[in-house]
């Protein structure tokens, strides 16, 4: 029984293994602070025990820091602490990097070879993760697509026999609760953990309150007012995807810089003006980076709110006090560095795909029914009961549509939470509503 932060706990203490796996390559990049001077890297475990800042960044990591503390406490060992930590934490991954890394630090002896090892393997499994994690949400979109397919025959036999508008919302709401849970199983950390989180919470529900309400104005014929409300939040969500796009790119910037950085000290060009010349004019993103290369210090925390950056200027601080061991300290950062950012470009276009994928199906769907429930009117059908009865099937066209415009909308939210881990992109939830709006003025 362990006792951490006034709690006790026993073997297999609870991590979030999704988002662990993401803050791995964080880390890596931190823990190069130490091994560039020669220490131990897993010493970085009572730096982030002690610093708020970095238990905000690394939640599950400092969850995983303070049990490791309080075994070197007990037992006065730190490689022995990290074993007794990897048998305790529930993470799969977390225990066999840190056995993997125990067996080669013990044998080498030398932090950086052992770090360049586990930097490798962490990318591994940080690539692997993410592609596994995309592959779900796609599957389970093509399971909310046929979920919704459900509830259009569901919409259509309950119209046609009595326009039952709770059975067909019910079915509605079965499928969006079907799709938060999708949304929960494959629910991707990545952008949520790395990108920088200056979001209004606040504003994220103003903009979802508002989209809600424009999807009510339309489930009560007010077509005009759900256009209008809801193209008012298109261009915040079509900003805040701009903005996000802004640090992708910027990301890009803060690889290629550090790799000029790096590649310079690993080469011993001592002179600094010329690798700030080539880095360009060190405004805006390069500015913390080219502190610590000319002071040999981290950034100060608050010259730069995004926190990947304050790392990476630890990093070049590291490599600018490792001397001998620049090259090896470069090599480690750049091979972190270049599957963060190419993840990173190949998540958010798949995410803008998604977003703008998601409406066009649930639009075409909507199309679709609308046009088949006019025809199939238009014919004046006939069905004759058991009791050898006639009467008219008139197919509810405006229900069919409205259910499957809630069903869409409520599975944008749950598809916006499982890759962004924040509302403020959900593009999906205005664009639907305006079709579908649009789609019942033309019928």
């Amino acid at each position: 029984m362990l006792k951490v932060n006034g709690y006790f706990y026993s073997k297999n203490i609870k991590i979030d293994e999704d988002r662990l796996i993401a803050e791995l390559p964080l880390l890596m990049l931190y823990s190069l602070s130490y091994a560039g001077g020669s220490k131990a890297p897993h010493e970085v475990f009572n730096d982030i025990s002690n610093d708020i800042n970095l238990q905000k960044l690394f939640r599950e990591i400092s969850k995983i820091s303070k049990i490791y503390i309080r075994f070197v406490k007990k037992y006065g060992n730190s490689i022995f602490a990290l074993e007794r930590t990897a048998d305790t934490v529930s993470s799969v991954t977390f225990s066999r990097l840190i056995r993997s890394y125990i067996a080669s630090y013990v044998l080498r002896g030398s932090p950086l070879e052992t770090l360049y090892q586990m930097a490798v393997i962490s990318a591994e499994v940080f690539e692997q993760k993410l592609r596994d994690k995309l592959e779900a949400l796609m599957h389970g979109i093509e399971l909310i697509a046929t979920a919704t397919v459900v509830v259009l025959m569901t919409v259509i036999l309950s119209s046609s026999l009595s326009a039952n508008y709770v059975a067909s919302y019910i079915a509605s709401l079965v499928v969006i609760g079907f799709s938060f849970a999708i949304a929960v199983s494959t629910r991707i950390r990545v952008l949520s953990v790395l990108m920088p989180q200056d979001k209004s919470i606040l504003l994220d529900l103003l903009s979802s309150l508002t989209v809600i309400t424009s999807l009510i104005l339309l489930l009560i014929d007010k077509y005009l007012y759900a256009v209008a409300l809801s193209t008012l939040t298109i261009p915040l969500y079509i900003y805040n995807i701009a903005v996000m796009k802004s640090i992708i790119a910027r990301l890009s910037r803060l690889t290629y810089t550090v790799r000029v950085i790096t590649d310079a000290l690993a080469l011993r060009l001592t002179n600094i003006d010329i690798v700030v010349s080539i880095i360009k004019h060190g405004e805006g993103p390069e500015r913390p980076l080219i502190y610590a290369l000319r002071t040999g210090r981290a950034a100060p925390g608050n010259i730069e709110k995004w926190h990947l950056v304050y790392l990476l200027s630890k990093t070049i601080s590291a490599i600018v006090r490792s001397g001998s061991n620049a090259s090896k300290v470069a090599r480690i950062a750049n091979t972190i560095l270049e599957s963060i950012s190419l993840n990173m470009r190949i998540l958010f276009n798949k995410a803008i795909a998604i977003m703008i994928l998601l409406p066009a199906i649930m639009v075409t769907i909507t199309v679709s029914i609308a046009y088949a429930t006019h025809v199939f009117n238009s014919t004046s059908s006939i069905a004759t009961s058991p009791l050898g009865s006639t009467f008219f099937i008139t197919i509810n066209k405006g229900l069919a549509v409205k259910s499957i415009a809630v069903t869409g909308v409520g599975a944008s939210f749950a598809i916006t939470y499982a890759v962004w881990g924040s509302l403020a992109y959900n593009i999906a939830a205005p664009l639907i509503v305006v079709g579908t709006s649009i789609i019942m003025l033309l019928l």
